[in-house]
């Protein structure tokens, strides 16, 4: 498992809600949410710039499950977990510099509410809501776009904002490399199951 980094089609899905009996069993596809948590928060933690937030969907999954750590704690600390959170009653407003480990190397001014409502369940499916403020307001609304395939990006205006650009430009060439070595795999992993059957 890896953290999946933009351009990749995933970032932009919609994330379908958990069900009830995924929440109630604590399993998704067969994978218990404890390790998918403890995997997720491994990856966030090892990133470089160390992460304070990490979405299902940024390793490849589109369901809408995240985790937040903005107190950057100790390694042996549980994150926060967020399981098919509902944010409301945005208040405030503020402009500040945010990060994303799917767009690394971009660092873009994004708006958001200074204050939100959040609802959602716990790693062990319990309901919980609380108000956030400041760093965990902006962390918690950065990580519930990528559940609805929204990204930093989509926030702010790049048209004059040239390094970003050329940034986000390197990544599309690197995923596009990428993508092509592993067709290229796959077709001579095809060829040779062909040839061993003659």
């Amino acid at each position: 498992m890896e953290i999946v980094v933009y351009p990749d089609p995933v970032l932009r899905k919609q994330c379908r809600a958990l069900t009830e009996e995924e929440i109630k069993t604590g399993v998704i596809d067969g994978k218990p949410i404890k390790e998918l948590v403890a995997e997720m928060t491994r990856l966030m933690r090892e990133a470089p710039g160390h992460g304070v937030g990490l979405a299902a969907p940024q390793i490849g999954i589109p369901i809408r499950l995240f985790i937040v750590d903005i107190a950057l704690s100790s390694p042996n600390a549980i994150p926060l977990v967020f399981i098919n959170p509902e944010i409301s009653d945005p208040h405030g407003e503020e402009e500040q510099v945010e990060g994303c480990l799917s767009l690394p190397g971009v660092h873009l001014k994004v708006k958001r509410a200074q204050t939100v409502k959040v609802k959602a369940r716990n790693i062990e499916g319990i309901e919980f809501d609380f108000e956030a403020k400041g760093g965990m307001a902006r962390c918690v609304q950065h990580e519930n776009d990528h559940c609805f395939g929204t990204m930093i990006i989509q926030k702010a205006s790049l048209i004059a904002n040239i390094p970003v650009r050329r940034a986000l430009q390197k990544l599309e060439d690197s995923w596009a490399r990428r993508q092509a070595r592993l067709a290229k795999k796959k077709t001579d992993a095809t060829i040779n199951i062909e040839n061993s059957k003659h």
